[in-house]
């Protein structure tokens, strides 16, 4: 069954289904109309009415191996499927997307003139932090940008002097929530 996955809408309805991901990556397929994608094997035939949902109709979703737990929150005017790192008086989500990254052999040439490049699939992670009953932050950019963007959730928080020198590697910033929240 766990191999399977299930999802539960935002009815309370849950589905029996696999989630279906990009090849090689962990990482939840989703249609350009932000449709997540369905699959069900052979055991599960019987429920296969449906083969995407509306990310806007999905609370969260347990899918892939191993096993991860997502949920589906607004941010901006599209819904974004998020795995929880920490939801207490700060709230620190992480989103997981499929990025094409050339290969280390960029071109190999062939004997007929053609050549070919090589390309693989990787996981890249970005953080979303938002605090109580406020809107969602994309954490993303080079320092300076990410900066800007904890001191306007951190800045009643934290120490003015500490904002300014914060680390933003994505485990910096996940050390620091925790550390926050378990004020």
């Amino acid at each position: 069954m766990n191999s399977y996955g299930f999802l539960i809408k935002k009815s309370g309805d849950t589905l029996l289904t696999q989630i279906k991901v990009y090849k090689g990556t962990n990482v939840p397929e989703i249609d350009q109309d932000q449709k997540l994608l369905l699959a069900y094997p052979e055991d599960l035939q019987e429920y296969a009415d449906v083969d995407r949902i509306a990310l806007k109709e999905v609370d969260r979703f347990y899918f892939g191996f191993p096993g991860r737990f997502n949920v589906v929150k607004k941010h901006d005017t599209t819904f974004v499927p998020l795995e929880v790192i920490e939801e207490k008086t700060f709230h620190l989500y992480v989103r997981t997307q499929k990025e094409t990254q050339p290969g280390s052999f960029t071109s190999i040439p062939f004997g007929n003139g053609m050549s070919y490049t090589m390309a693989y699939d990787i996981e890249v992670k970005t953080l979303y932090l938002s605090k109580e009953n406020s809107e969602m932050v994309h954490i993303i950019g080079d320092k300076k940008e990410k900066r800007k963007q904890l001191a306007s959730i951190l800045k009643n928080d934290l120490d003015p002097k500490k904002l300014k020198k914060l680390k933003t590697s994505n485990y910096d910033i996940i050390k620091l929530v925790k550390k926050l929240n378990s004020i």
